[in-house]
C-alpha cells in the first residue's frame, strides 16, 4: 500500500534503483498526478515499460490508499512461489508541491475580448498551482521570448522576422488553437523554484510585438491582432482577481530576450501591483553607450529600425518611450523610473548583432575601443543592480551558435571560472548569501 496525504497534491514521482543479480540495473518509477477533480492517475514503470496504470479517488485532505498489484503470466512447471518482488529499505520523502517538469494548469484569458494572439485566438498561460488564495506567496512569472514581426513579408525589409515567417506557436493560443493542456519546463531556474516552494506561471508569447502593442494591423488582406501589452495587463488582472497576487506576494519576473521587453515596457502596469516585493531578471541589457548610439541612429536618415517596422507599436505606452521604442527597453534609465525592489542583468559582448535581428541590444561596431567601453559599462551596470553577469569573450559559447544570447540557465562554468551562470542566478533568486555578480573573461 502507498498512503498519501492529499493536501494540495500536484504531482509525485518516486524512483527506485533495483540491482538484480541476473540483469543490468533497472529503475522502478511510480508516477502519481491529478487528472481531474479528486482523482489521481497512478502509473508504474520498469525503466520505460509501463507495468501498472490505474486511478484512485482522493478527496481533498483525506487519506488515500492505493493497492498496487504485481503479476506476470505463470509459465508451465514454474511454481507460484518462484515469482516474487522484494523491495527493501525504501525511504520516500517529498513535499506537497509540484515535483515535475510540467505545469499542469492551463488558463484562457477570455475576460478581455481584446487580449488576443496574432490570429485572433484568446491568449493563454500556465501555472504550477490552481489560481486561488492558496497559491504560494513566492511567485515566478516567465515571459516567453521569440523575436518580433517587422513586416508582413520578410522581403519587405532586410530582416527575416515577419508575419509570413512566424511559427504558429508564436502567433496562436497554446491552449485553444494548439490544444496544449500542460506546459513542459526545461528551464532549471523554474524547476528549482518549484522544488523550493515557489509558484510558477508561464506566459506564452503570441503577439509578435515585444509585448508592446494594443491594436490591430490589416496586412495583405489579413487582420493581425497585436495585443501584447493588453495580454500582460489582463494576466495581472486575472492573478489579482483570483487572489494569486496579494499584499504578501514576493513577485519575480523573468524575461528571455523578447520577454525582457515584456517586463521593461510594461513596468507602469506592473508597479501598480500591491505586493511585498517586486524583482526582475533581465537576460538582455542596453548599456548607456549602446542606448546613445541607438538614439543618434534613429534620429538620422540611417535608421537601425525602419519606420515601417515600428508600426505595430502604438501610442499606449509609458510617456518616457513614446519617441523611441528602446527607451522602454531594459536599461538603467528606464528601470529607475519605476518602483522595483531589485533586479538582475545579463549582457554579453558577443551577443546578437543588428545584422541578425533589429531589436537586439548590441548595435555599435565591434572593435577594441567599443569592447573596452562595453567592458567598463557592464561592470558598472552590474554593480548598480542587485546581481548580474557578463561573458566578455569574442567567441560563441556553443558551436551551433554565432553569438552568446540568453545564458542565464547555462549549467557549465564559463571561461576560466569555476562557477556557472545558472549558479550565479540562483544565488540571487534564492538570496542564499553566495556570489551574485560575476564577469566571465
Amino acid at each position: 500500500y502507498l498512503n498519501l496525504k492529499n493536501k494540495n497534491l500536484d504531482n509525485i514521482a518516486i524512483e527506485k534503483l533495483i540491482d538484480h543479480k541476473d540483469s543490468n540495473k533497472k529503475f522502478i518509477t511510480i508516477s502519481i498526478m491529478p487528472i481531474e477533480d479528486d482523482w489521481l492517475s497512478v502509473k508504474i514503470f520498469l525503466n520505460d515499460t509501463e507495468l501498472f496504470n490505474s486511478k484512485t479517488f482522493a478527496p481533498h485532505c483525506n487519506d488515500s490508499n492505493i493497492k498496487l498489484g504485481i503479476f506476470r503470466p505463470i509459465e508451465k512447471n514454474v511454481e507460484l512461489s518462484d515469482i516474487s518482488l522484494i523491495i527493501d529499505k525504501i525511504n520516500i520523502s517529498g513535499q506537497l508541491a509540484l515535483k515535475s517538469d510540467k505545469l499542469f494548469f492551463a488558463h484562457i484569458m477570455d475576460n478581455d475580448e481584446f487580449a488576443l494572439c496574432n490570429d485572433g485566438s484568446p491568449a493563454s498561460f500556465y501555472s504550477s498551482h490552481k489560481l486561488n488564495g492558496d497559491f504560494p506567496e513566492k511567485i515566478m512569472i516567465k515571459f516567453e521570448g521569440g523575436g518580433a514581426a517587422l513586416s508582413v513579408k520578410s522581403s519587405m525589409t532586410k530582416f527575416a522576422e515577419a508575419y509570413d515567417k512566424r511559427p504558429v506557436e508564436l502567433m496562436s493560443s497554446h491552449v485553444v488553437v494548439q490544444d496544449k493542456q500542460r506546459k513542459g519546463i526545461s528551464n532549471t531556474i523554474l524547476q528549482k523554484g518549484i522544488i523550493n516552494d515557489w509558484g510558477v506561471i508561464f506566459l506564452p508569447y503570441c503577439s509578435s510585438d515585444l509585448y508592446m502593442g494594443d491594436h490591430e494591423l490589416k496586412l495583405s488582406g489579413k487582420t493581425f491582432q497585436v495585443r501584447g501589452r493588453r495580454i500582460v495587463d489582463e494576466l495581472f488582472k486575472t492573478l489579482t482577481e483570483t487572489s494569486v497576487i496579494k499584499p504578501e506576494t514576493e513577485l519575480l519576473l523573468i524575461g528571455g530576450s523578447a520577454g525582457d521587453f515584456g517586463i521593461s515596457a510594461n513596468l507602469d502596469i506592473i508597479e501598480k501591483l500591491q505586493v511585498k516585493k517586486l524583482r526582475a531578471l533581465f537576460t538582455i541589457w542596453i548599456t548607456p553607450s549602446q542606448l546613445k548610439y541607438i538614439e543618434e541612429r534613429q534620429a538620422s536618415t540611417n535608421k537601425i529600425v525602419p519606420e515601417n517596422a515600428l508600426k505595430f507599436v502604438n501610442g499606449n505606452l509609458p510617456k518616457n518611450c513614446l519617441d523611441l521604442f528602446v527607451k522602454c527597453g531594459p536599461t538603467d534609465v528606464n528601470i529607475s523610473n519605476f518602483a522595483i525592489d531589485d533586479y538582475f542583468i545579463e549582457q554579453h559582448w558577443n551577443d546578437m548583432s543588428s545584422d541578425i535581428f533589429v531589436f537586439t541590444t548590441m548595435h555599435m561596431p565591434r572593435n577594441e575601443k567599443n569592447k573596452g567601453l562595453f567592458n567598463d559599462e557592464i561592470r558598472d551596470e552590474i554593480n548598480i543592480a542587485g546581481g548580474g553577469f557578463s561573458f566578455l569573450s569574442d567567441q560563441p559559447l556553443l558551436s551551433n551558435k554565432e553569438f552568446n544570447h540568453v545564458l542565464y540557465d547555462f549549467a557549465e562554468p564559463l571561461g576560466n571560472s569555476e562557477i556557472a551562470p545558472q549558479e550565479i542566478v540562483w544565488n540571487w533568486v534564492s538570496n542564499n548569501g553566495n556570489e551574485t555578480k560575476f564577469i566571465f573573461e
